[in-house]
């Protein structure tokens, strides 16, 4: 999730008011510069945005400030699949402090519709660029699939317990930027430098034609 310009501010947020709960909105308004607002904005989209693409339903999930989330909260692992486990106590992350070379995540916690989300962790972290990355953990059968495409990409569509609890307790690697051709195929990349320069080629006899 990255920046959108301080000048557009106010009129971003106010298009996207129903994204952010009363609380949420409350802490990014809080911080004491725009720059520093901005970043509290897409800190909890972006956890937003794990949520609910790990759910599966995606924007279907409406409003999204039914989800509300906690940064800087909730270091301990989620405790498994069935929703046991205790509340956590804590508050909301202090921006300024964290800077882009951090390599650790910061820990969240989430609600939906006032319900804590105990089955689930979350961690957020910042990448160069002053963008913002979420990962969301959460039971299988949190799924929303109503023709079963999701759980078909699943090698394990179904967890127990104890799986469920180690997945939460498991380190997470690291976040490594690439180029996007570092990620494709010979072939691809291939292509797409030959469609690249077919189209500078006809692009210059374009305008020697004029």
């Amino acid at each position: 999730t990255g920046g959108a310009g301080g000048a557009r501010l106010a009129q971003l947020f106010d298009s996207l008011k129903t994204s952010l709960s009363a609380k949420e909105w409350s802490f990014v308004r809080s911080r004491p510069t725009e720059p520093e607002q901005e970043a509290a904005f897409r800190q909890l989209w972006s956890l937003k945005e794990a949520y609910i693409k790990a759910r599966g339903d995606g924007l279907a999930f409406s409003p999204l400030s039914r989800a509300e989330f906690e940064i800087g909260v909730g270091t301990g692992a989620a405790d498994g699949c069935s929703g046991a486990g205790g509340k956590s106590a804590g508050s909301f992350f202090n921006i300024s402090s964290f800077k882009s070379t951090d390599a650790h995540a910061s820990r969240a916690t989430g609600r939906v519709d006032g319900e804590e989300l105990r089955d689930w962790s979350f961690a957020l972290d910042r990448l160069p660029g002053d963008h913002w990355v979420s990962v969301a953990r959460g039971p299988p059968a949190a799924m929303k699939d109503e023709l079963g495409e999701f759980a078909a990409t699943m090698a394990r569509p179904h967890l127990s317990e104890a799986e469920c609890a180690a997945a939460h307790a498991a380190p997470r690697g690291g976040w490594e930027l690439r180029q996007i051709e570092a990620v494709l195929t010979n072939e691809v990349v291939g292509g797409h430098r030959a469609a690249r320069a077919r189209d500078a080629t006809s692009a210059a006899e374009d305008i020697v034609s004029r």
